[in-house]
């Protein structure tokens, strides 16, 4: 219907299927037959950008299906990490009691990103800005249940109404604007780290905003700014039964139940927003880089 933006990256993988790396900005591959640390090079160095995917994935209760996980950490610069991976985490949970529940319900069924992961993220993001994102890692599949008996696993128009990566842009994205223009909005947006994900199925997330103040100034979310006194953290929430946590540094220092967040800053670090709705995960605000004064 003409509304819709669509950018084409492409997933690099190595020979042994690991380290799978989220690429955008491209003209063209570059040469996946060599080591993480090289692809992830070679596509900061041909301009384009890119996200680490799965990065801790693994199989603990059905150890038969293989895992794709992230084990080449001596990398140059990436863009960021793929935080939330509904695949991986439908996967995770996947049991030989559970799978056939799994099936029938596949959104109902994840839980939030791995903790390890969320560790990863803050740990980075004390040293440089790093976008999180989520992704729905959507993969059609059809299980024969039993000989001409066969079921759609994960269908598409399911998949796609639950874990979405947001996008704030600093103007809007229209249907006249010419093309280069829009996915110029769109990559610079995701290098800014001015995303949040969540997961749709528990409520459309569309409207939150998270943000650093100070009288007149205002510093959004990915922002890497020099403490001061009064300053302020930000947020508006767009759904109600709502409970939220503020983490600094990887650590809960505060939380609440309102849809609307104004907290005095106390110290520098990296802080963001998780929250909940139904009592189940439901959106992660990218960091505010609040860094000490030099």
């Amino acid at each position: 219907n003409g509304n819709v933006l669509v950018d084409i990256g492409y997933e690099i993988n190595d020979e042994k299927d690991h380290n799978h790396f989220l690429a955008f900005g491209l003209n063209s591959e570059v040469n996946r037959t060599q080591s993480a640390k090289d692809y992830v090079r070679d596509v900061d160095k041909n301009g384009g950008f890119g996200f680490i995917a799965h990065p801790n994935e693994e199989r603990t209760k059905m150890p038969g299906f293989r895992i794709y996980p992230w084990t080449d950490w001596d990398i140059g610069h990436f863009t960021g990490i793929e935080i939330w991976n509904h695949m991986s985490a439908w996967m995770e949970g996947l049991s030989s009691i559970n799978k056939y529940k799994r099936v029938l319900h596949p959104r109902q069924s994840v839980w939030g990103p791995k903790q390890k992961t969320l560790d990863l993220w803050d740990k980075i993001a004390l040293q440089r800005r790093v976008t999180g994102i989520g992704g729905a890692d959507a993969h059609g599949h059809q299980h024969v249940i039993y000989r001409d008996i066969k079921i759609n696993i994960f269908r598409y128009k399911i998949i796609f109404k639950c874990l979405r990566t947001y996008i704030v842009t600093d103007k809007k994205i229209s249907t006249g604007m010419p093309y280069d223009e829009a996915r110029i909005l769109l990559h610079d947006s995701l290098k800014k780290a001015s995303a949040y994900f969540a997961q749709y199925y528990l409520g459309n997330p569309s409207g939150f905003r998270f943000w650093g103040s100070k009288k007149d100034k205002v510093f959004p979310m990915g922002s890497e700014f020099p403490f001061e006194n009064d300053l302020r953290i930000n947020a508006v929430i767009p759904q109600k039964r709502v409970k939220w946590y503020l983490y600094r540094n990887g650590s809960e220092i505060s939380t609440g139940k309102s849809t609307s967040i104004d907290l005095m800053v106390k110290e520098p670090g990296v802080y963001r927003l998780v929250v909940d709705r139904k009592d189940r995960p439901w959106l992660y605000s990218n960091h505010l880089y609040i860094r000490p004064e030099k």
